[in-house]
């Protein structure tokens, strides 16, 4: 199940949708595929194994939304604000993420698309990620750069507390950039 799902769309403006799931492992809050030029924004996610999740995207502003009270326990997957494969020259901003996640990939994730072995398939490079706040994951990074992902700018003012690492850099991510934030009480490692 997906609240606000499309796919190979250009344009638009997803604005201040309240999504509520039931805490299954398969549903997402909102989820684009494919598409170009979109802005989400002052949205309020709650309960799902996937919050936003933003695939083969590119110029997405993301802003302003709030992911919350996601108790999900029963799923090998999923992120609070979620970009993969092929999604460039994104903006992540003033987001809150705040949730007991357990067993999921992060509050704030950027993953390219493995192959087979070291080839990439689909890269997440030239984003943006500032003025967040995550917090409360439990037992995984707040902010995960994973898997190829390359010349991305964390900062400046990202709060990433009370998670297991603050900002944790995945191998094969290389000449990101990161200043002025602020990882604090992380439960492992403020950045790795």
């Amino acid at each position: 199940p997906v609240g606000i799902r499309s796919v190979n769309t250009t344009g638009g403006v997803v604005k201040q949708n309240t999504v509520t799931g039931s805490g299954s492992s398969s549903q997402l809050g909102i989820i684009y595929v494919n598409a170009s030029n979109l802005t989400i924004t002052n949205n309020v996610v709650s309960n799902v194994g996937w919050g936003i999740t933003i695939y083969s995207y590119d110029n997405v502003l993301c802003s302003n939304n709030t992911i919350s009270n996601n108790e999900v326990f029963d799923i090998s997957y999923g992120s609070g604000i979620h970009l993969q494969g092929n999604s460039d020259d994104n903006k992540v901003m003033n987001n809150t993420v705040s949730n007991k996640l357990i067993n999921v990939n992060a509050g704030i994730m950027l993953l390219s698309i493995p192959g087979n072995g070291s080839v990439l398939f689909g890269f997440c490079d030239n984003n943006i990620i500032k003025n967040n706040d995550v917090s409360g994951c439990e037992s995984t990074p707040g902010v995960w750069i994973y898997f190829g992902c390359s010349n991305n700018t964390i900062g400046p003012n990202n709060s990433s507390n009370d998670n297991a690492w603050g900002l944790y850099f995945s191998p094969l991510s290389s000449a990101n950039y990161t200043f002025n934030n602020t990882f604090l009480g992380n439960s492992e490692c403020d950045i790795v």
